[in-house]
């Protein structure tokens, strides 16, 4: 588990990098949630870090009756309200194969399809054409 944790802390160390490089971004405190898999990092402006183990490959399979296709992310509905509540501007994601992700969270929000997962968590999914490349 120590091992795990200090990957993830590494990983979001390297998103930081990215982010003062590429944006000059400056943050004051990490916050992490769910199993240290996401973060709450507060700055100007406050942002969301997610370390995805894989995007939702049948995104375009379950919403294509709206339209939807190719793959997809998902967030559990219970840390987007966190999320809110933190004031999270940004949403970062970064995915194994290293690529990493942007959308703001009220794009997420507008743009994403509810739905819940077959062990009962209400999620929102939204394509990762949504999404702009960060890297």
């Amino acid at each position: 588990m120590q091992k795990q944790i200090l990957n993830e802390e590494n990983a979001v160390k390297e998103v930081l990098q990215i982010l003062r490089n590429k944006l000059n971004y400056q943050w004051d405190n990490i916050h992490f949630l769910n199993r240290n898999r996401y973060c709450v990092v507060t700055g100007q402006p406050t942002v969301a870090i997610l370390l995805k183990r894989e995007p939702f490959y049948t995104f375009g399979k379950k919403f294509r009756d709206m339209g939807a296709s190719g793959v997809g992310d998902t967030i559990n509905t219970k840390h987007l309200k966190e999320f809110v509540q933190w004031k999270v501007e940004i949403i970062y994601t970064l995915f194994p194969d290293g690529k990493l992700y942007s959308i703001p969270l009220q794009e997420f929000l507008l743009n994403s399809y509810s739905w819940v997962q077959k062990e009962g968590t209400p999620v929102r999914s939204i394509s990762i054409h949504e999404y702009k490349r960060v890297n």
